[in-house]
């Protein structure tokens, strides 16, 4: 079995980062319209100006390092870096609703074993 040249090799890098930057291309647009609509599902606001799309959370029960995302909705290098930041904080905050979810289900599953004179001695 031949051993590849470092130009063979290096070709083929180029040719799997050039297969790669066109499937990112390829599907750019339809993550950026899901991540918006998630986003806008979660309480971040999006504004749209100079052909850019800015998400940012406001609410204040919001997680810290949610922070302000501006992308277009053609590729680029940095609309891409963009999307990613805001598909990670939405992953994130996704994983906090779930466990906001679970706890609320616990403590109502606590309160639920609780007699009415247990209740009237906690105040609740």
């Amino acid at each position: 079995m031949a051993r590849k040249t470092k130009a063979e090799t290096l070709a083929g890098q180029r040719l799997a980062q050039e297969a790669y930057e066109a499937e990112l291309t390829k599907t750019y647009p339809a993550r950026l319209m899901l991540a918006l609509e998630m986003a806008q599902k979660f309480d971040m606001s999006i504004e749209i100006a100079d052909g850019k799309f800015g998400v940012e959370q406001h609410t204040a029960t919001a997680s810290t390092g949610y922070g302000c995302f501006l992308m277009t909705f053609e590729f680029s290098q940095e609309s891409e870096s963009e999307l990613q930041f805001l598909e990670e904080r939405i992953a994130k905050r996704q994983k906090e609703l779930v466990e906001e979810v679970r706890v609320h289900q616990a403590k109502q599953a606590a309160l639920a074993k609780l007699t009415a004179d247990e209740r009237k001695l906690l105040n609740l």
